[in-house]
């Protein structure tokens, strides 16, 4: 063996490999280490060293290294011959290492001899630490485990730190690095001896600390005191509580406080898990302030305390007072009797003392609590009018005073009720109508003082003083035609109430009316201008000088036409269409007066009568040559042109068609033999004008040179 140049923490130990001889030249592969042995964690560096059987450096080629028949990795020569796999993380145990160099056409291949490198777990030890080396009972206490170990691994240790008092566990905590705490706040009182232990895991060896002393003493306490309510009232539940608290502790003192009221024991209570204890002070505390206190007895872990003393001071218990009528609305003179209820917010015992009756700031009488907390009054003086009434509790010894809400009172005056009659109670337009009134009180009784008012809806048609017999009458002749919702309504006095009566329905009709028609003419050609004169009267027989009134032909408006002052309308038909007519007036009717319409007049319009022109463009054509004919319908009136067709003929033969325009239809034709022609036209008519022939024109057609 030979040693070569240090490559770790260790110095490299090389062992001669066998040799092959191959083609090329021979060479030797040797092997060694860094760390023999190597602790878990650590990282190996492999080395191979390749020469010649003369010692030269191998410096080309690749060696691969193995673990018994486990291929480890391949890595190349360096320019010193040397071949080095880093390894780590192997687990702990013995690995038989060799290197094979691969040779190359130059060198042949050879093989080390096998190295044994043994991994070991690394040893350990523990540093353990207290956060108060003299804590009062119950405060948190932590303890600090540090492990170590010399052998500069990459690992982490890993599994579980059991801290002890002595033999005894106080908690395991997982372990996931080289430092671990707990914190407890269990330690009983006195000298606890604490230990860490180290359960080790694949890669490290378990240990245990050295012993900390950990010395508990007896904690200090504080106690303070609270109410609840801070403020109470006579007879409501009141509840003391003291919060007992260790000083420097995470645990709550145990044990039992004693209060006092006023000097005198109150109660003893338990502290709970929270460290509190409370006490119900007694019901019947009376009204006033009273001092209250608490002790902590203390025990072995906590030290005796007593509480600053609280000031409760017990308020008159609260009432409430509310109000009721024997009734809410009275007539002016009645008994109405208030009652008022007096009754504690909390308690169950009833108040005394006295009520006092307000109407507003005026005050009405008192009543005296009876044993159920009630008092009542009854009055008959109070005035017509809305009244707003309250009770006001002044209080007794326990008790506070209260007032109540205010009740609404209504006293009314006598109520009465309106009949209302008319006669008649439909008429025509100008017949007097006479409206009466009946107005009754209380029982049935006339009310004979006072004035109707009657309206036609919002509009007041007038009004009338109430007569002895409790009637008020109006007499009316000038209602316009309608229908119209009477009302009566009562005034009231000091003592009798307003009222109205119900509606009452009256009907006002128009005067009838009759109209007659008249024309100046019945019958006649179209064209023919007809007048129609309307004449409107009453049932009288007056004349209706106002409206107007519509003329029609059946269901067609012919037109409308005011009527004058001697009750006639007057209009002009215009041109009615050929054939038969049924004409009729009807009035439209007027603010007093009916609508009324004529009987029906019949007219009959003929078609009017035409005559016809016929004019040619020459009257002397050569043969061959086109000659135009011209035919002209004329009438009495033109207005609408006459339409229709116009035929012209050559004696009694036709020689074609052409339909008016303007009044006027045009032929041409080249065909007239030579010789002479008598030409005519006859116009066809076309409903509203007749047909007509015109007298005939003569044409001679020269024949050709």
């Amino acid at each position: 063996m030979r040693i070569v140049g240090a490559l770790g923490a260790c110095a490299a130990l090389i062992v001669y490999g066998a040799s092959t001889a191959v083609a090329g030249s021979a060479t030797n592969t040797y092997t060694t280490t860094t760390l023999d042995p190597a602790y878990y964690g650590s990282t190996i560096e492999l080395i191979a060293s390749v020469t010649t059987s003369s010692g030269t450096p191998v410096t080309v080629g690749t060696v691969t290294f193995y673990n018994g028949n486990s291929d480890l990795g391949t890595v190349g020569l360096d320019s010193s011959g040397y071949a080095i796999l880093t390894v780590s993380n192997l687990p702990i145990g013995s690995y038989d290492i060799s290197a094979v160099y691969n040779g190359t056409s130059t060198y042949d291949p050879s093989a080390s001899a096998t190295f044994v490198e043994s991994v070991q777990a690394n040893p350990t030890w523990v540093v353990l630490s207290a956060s108060q080396a003299l804590p009062p009972y119950g405060a948190d206490e932590t303890l600090t485990a540090q492990i170590g170990t010399g052998t500069g691994t990459s690992a982490t240790p890993t599994g579980t730190m059991t801290f002890l008092d002595g033999s005894t566990s106080i908690a395991t905590v997982a372990v996931s690095g080289w430092s671990v705490s707990t914190t407890v706040d269990t330690l009983p009182l006195g000298s606890n001896a604490i230990t860490a232990s180290y359960s080790g895991d694949q890669g490290f060896e378990a240990s245990t600390s050295p012993v900390t002393t950990v010395t508990v003493s007896q904690a200090s306490t504080s106690l303070a005191l609270s109410s609840s309510p801070a403020s109470p009232t006579w007879g409501s539940p009141v509840t003391v509580t003291a919060a007992a608290s260790a000083l420097g502790s995470a645990i709550s003192p145990t044990g039992t406080v004693t209060f006092t009221v006023d000097g005198t024991a109150a109660g003893t209570a338990a502290l709970s898990s929270a460290g509190t204890a409370s006490i119900s002070l007694p019901a019947a505390l009376a009204v006033g302030s009273h001092a209250v206190g608490a002790s902590y007895a203390g025990n072995a872990d906590f030290a005796a305390s007593a509480a600053s003393p609280i000031t409760v001071t017990v308020a008159h218990a609260a009432t409430s007072t509310s109000l009721t009528a024997s009734s809410s609305t009275a007539t002016v003179g009645s008994a109405v009797t208030f009652t008022a209820a007096v009754q504690p917010t909390l308690n169950a015992t009833s108040p005394t003392g006295s009520v006092a009756f307000y109407d507003g700031s005026s005050l009405i009488g008192t009543g005296s609590l009876t044993s159920q907390g009630k008092a009542s009054l009854t009055t008959a003086a109070l005035a017509v009018g809305a009244h707003a009434v309250t009770a006001e509790y002044s209080g007794d010894g326990n008790y506070g005073g209260s007032t109540s809400p205010s009740y609404a009172e209504t006293i009314t005056v006598i109520p009465t009720t309106v009949a209302l009659s008319a006669s008649p109670s439909t008429a025509s337009y100008g017949t007097q109508i006479t409206l009466t009134a009946q107005i009754t009180g209380s029982g049935g009784s006339a009310v004979t003082t006072g004035s109707v008012t009657f309206a036609n809806g919002s509009a007041t048609l007038g009004t009338a003083s109430v007569g002895s017999n409790g009637s008020a009458s109006l007499t009316l002749s000038t209602l316009a035609p309608g229908t119209y919702s009477i009302t009566a309504t009562y005034s009231g006095s000091g003592t009798d109430g307003a009222s109205t009566s119900a509606p009452l329905t009256l009907t006002v009709t128009k005067l009838a009316t009759g109209t007659v028609l008249s024309l100046s003419a019945t019958s006649g050609t179209y064209g023919t201008v007809i007048s129609a004169s309307a004449t409107v009267t009453d049932a009288s027989g007056a004349a209706v000088s106002s409206g107007s009134v519509t003329f029609a032909d059946g269901t067609t408006v012919l037109g409308s036409a005011l009527l004058n002052s001697q009750g006639v309308a007057t209009l002009s038909l215009g041109t009615l269409g050929v054939g038969t007519h049924s004409i009729t007036a009807a009035f439209a009717g007027n603010a007093d007066d009916a609508a009324s319409t004529s009987a029906a007049t019949g007219v009959s319009i003929s078609e009017a009568p035409t005559s016809l022109g016929l004019t040619a463009s020459t009257g002397t054509p050569q043969l061959g040559n086109s000659v135009s004919f011209t035919a002209s319908v004329t009438a009495g009136i033109n207005v609408p042109s006459p339409t229709g067709t116009v035929t012209f003929a050559d004696g009694t033969t036709t020689l074609g068609t052409a339909s008016l325009s303007g009044g006027s239809a045009t032929f041409s034709t080249a065909a007239l033999a030579a010789g002479v022609h008598s030409i005519t036209a006859s116009y066809s008519g076309d409903g509203t004008y007749s047909g007509s022939t015109s007298s005939a024109v003569s044409v001679t057609v020269a024949a050709g040179a």
